[in-house]
């Protein structure tokens, strides 16, 4: 082989009947260019390179002696794209490169390197080169956010290719809104490659709904279940202007609790009506907790018809609101007992809520009779009637609760 480059016509080495069985031997030689250092000369090998255009698999570092011959194979790209070939392409070109570098971000590295004619030809040949070179690269995974943005916008990279890159990749994205494809949006989130504020987590509802998906999907879903993740965003209030994605996020029942409770940190205002239709109790309860329910007529007909004692919890996180409120309210035996007999209600407060009962109601039932029995004792209140307390006291038998009710309201009975 070596004497048909040394001493054959180029012309007559490209009329070769076994031409084809010498490209192949040229194209996976080991080293290439150890192999040119052995002919006496490179000027027939260089004419059947331009004439044929093989791809060299291992090109070897170039001698000092090839510069033009490594010249041609690297302006015509003739060779493969491969670690060990870009390595030379650096030595060739006199390249100093942070190698270490190098190994977790391999195409931001060459980036900063300047080398036009080889990022020219990685970009033509992009798959090539994520597949020989990146993939396999164990640590590769701290690209720059820019280069992997590029990336993951590019038409010719499929689906399924730039799922492995975001896969090998730790690098986060600051904004989700650089990424313009939903389905590599999905990826993104679905792989916790975000950087985690509303912003990002708005973005992506907002393409979904644009796409006719309003609700949150299972990938956000189980994004936010995540505990990092709605931990960090539990710090931040959503932002006001974002009211239909509030809407969307406080209706959501397929979140976990733990979730739905550090999330509903974040929803800055609060609903004087809100549809209970689909929402679960531990749901609703959080909500109460948290203030996002108002006290309303509508919250509070909307939790009773709910069941679970639901109203009850609003009354409790919101007496001041129930008192004010009560004589528009429709209250059974059991709700009045329920409230009277709260360990989160002050007496203070039933006391006020007692002066606001109708008579009839008390003295109608024994236990909200009882009840209030326990409650007066010792507190200032409203004197009452002699006919009220008469019937009230047939259904005490503690004569100190009787006694005391009955020295509060003595100067002002009316007989």
């Amino acid at each position: 082989m070596i004497a048909i480059f040394n001493y054959a016509k180029p012309s007559d080495i490209l009329k070769f009947n076994l031409i084809e069985s010498l490209d192949a031997y040229l194209t996976q030689k080991e080293t290439f260019l150890k192999f040119c250092l052995s002919l006496n000369h490179t000027k027939n090998i260089e004419e059947y390179l331009k004439e044929r255009e093989i791809t060299i698999e291992n090109l070897g570092i170039p001698g000092e002696s090839q510069q033009q011959l490594f010249d041609l194979i690297y302006d015509k790209n003739l060779y493969r794209l491969t670690h060990n070939n870009i390595f030379s392409i650096l030595v060739g070109n006199r390249k100093t490169i942070d190698e270490d570098k190098l190994k977790v971000a391999y195409l931001s590295t060459l980036r900063e390197s300047g080398i036009t004619k080889l990022l020219d030809y990685i970009d033509a040949n992009i798959k090539e080169f994520l597949y020989n070179v990146m993939f396999p690269m164990e640590g590769n995974n701290k690209e720059d956010e820019a280069i992997l943005i590029n990336l993951l916008n590019r038409d010719d990279l499929d689906t399924d290719l730039k799922t492995t890159l975001i896969k090998i990749q730790e690098t986060e994205i600051s904004d989700l809104e650089s990424i313009a494809d939903l389905d590599v949006k999905r990826i993104v989130v679905a792989q916790n490659r975000i950087s985690i504020n509303w912003k990002n987590i708005i973005d992506y509802w907002v393409t979904n709904k644009e796409n006719g998906i309003r609700d949150l999907d299972d990938v956000l879903i189980t994004y936010l279940d995540n505990p990092v993740n709605y931990i960090i965003l539990s710090m931040d209030k959503i932002p006001n202007s974002c009211h239909d994605f509030c809407d969307i996020l406080v209706q959501t029942n397929s979140l976990n609790n733990d979730a739905y409770q550090f999330l509903m940190d974040c929803i800055p205002f609060s609903y004087e009506f809100f549809d209970f239709q689909n929402l679960n109790p531990s749901k609703l309860k959080i909500l109460i907790a948290k203030e996002i329910l108002e006290f309303t007529f509508e919250n509070f007909s909307g939790l009773k018809a709910k069941g679970q004692d639901l109203h009850i919890k609003l009354v409790e996180a919101f007496p001041d609101g129930f008192i004010e409120q009560l004589d528009e309210l429709d209250l059974d035996e059991r709700d009045w007992i329920l409230i009277l007999s709260s360990n989160l209600i002050s007496t203070r407060e039933k006391v006020l809520i007692i002066e606001k009962m109708e008579e009839d109601v008390i003295l109608g039932d024994y236990e909200i009779a009882s009840a209030v029995c326990e409650i007066l004792p010792g507190q200032d209140f409203k004197p009452l009637s002699f006919n009220f307390l008469n019937t009230l006291f047939e259904t005490q038998n503690q004569i100190a609760n009787k006694v005391d009710i009955l020295n509060t309201c003595f100067d002002g009975l009316d007989g």
